[in-house]
């Protein structure tokens, strides 16, 4: 709202914005689905043709509009990145064609185990042809893959593996950056992989899950230093053990 008020300002509509230097409320945690590796598995494997997008989506946080927008052009396969640079969103049954989101294109790395699969999907199209499409084709429409993909294999992954939270394709988005995280990725390179304008709003967004890896480096310092530095201490400790006051 206070972004819509500032242009109305520039475009001399108002001459005040009410909104300047109200404080919003903090936001509550979410609880976000995070699959697993085995739930990543599990789900691409309910979902039939379509699992090499259910493991593009996890493994490289791409926007669905992101997604659907690749080019064959745009897959480096001698560096394993996808350059993205387009994106397709779909709004009141409309395609929209343009850049991703915040305007900036990006580099996003994509691992090995993908690469073949990415490889089968483009046989046979020139480089400027999608790599998703629809089994016509056409562009992937989110709204129609959801519902004819990645709905139905839930009810059967359900009974496959339980542990297996409902999600949506966007979800996978979060799963990236769990596992991302997990694999020793720093704030800066999973903003710059999951495309956020800043490192502030990764954090922010994904709090939750630093605090876990906080943990995990608590563990690490005490494996890497700890038994050198008691090693060192118990050896400067006189005969009798350390005297305190009273």
């Amino acid at each position: 709202m206070r972004s819509i008020l500032d242009f109305a300002i520039q475009d001399k509509k108002l001459k005040k914005n009410v909104c300047a230097g109200v404080r919003l409320p903090k936001l509550a945690k979410t609880n976000r689905p995070y699959l697993s590796h085995e739930g990543v598995s599990k789900l691409a494997e309910a979902s039939g043709t379509s699992f090499d997008i259910v493991l593009t989506l996890a493994y490289t946080g791409l926007r669905v509009s992101e997604l659907v927008g690749l080019r064959v052009g745009s897959i480096d396969f001698e560096t394993n990145h996808l350059n993205i640079v387009e994106a397709i969103s779909e709004r009141g049954g409309q395609l929209l064609e343009g850049l991703p989101k915040n305007g900036e294109t990006r580099r996003v790395p994509f691992p090995d185990f993908i690469k073949p699969f990415l490889a089968d999907r483009i046989q046979g199209k020139n480089k400027d042809a999608r790599v998703f499409t629809s089994p016509k084709g056409d562009v992937l429409r989110i709204g129609n893959f959801r519902r004819a993909v990645f709905t139905p294999p839930r009810s059967t992954g359900q009974k496959q593996a339980p542990e297996v939270p409902t999600l949506t394709p966007h979800d996978l988005r979060h799963t990236t950056a769990s596992l991302a995280i997990s694999a020793g990725a720093n704030i800066k390179s999973l903003q710059t992989m999951l495309g956020h304008a800043k490192a502030s709003i990764t954090l922010d967004v994904y709090a939750d899950l630093f605090e876990e890896d906080l943990s995990a480096v608590s563990v690490a310092l005490n494996d890497i230093a700890g038994p050198g530095i008691v090693g060192k201490m118990w050896a400067t400790v006189p005969e009798g053990g350390i005297k305190t006051s009273s």
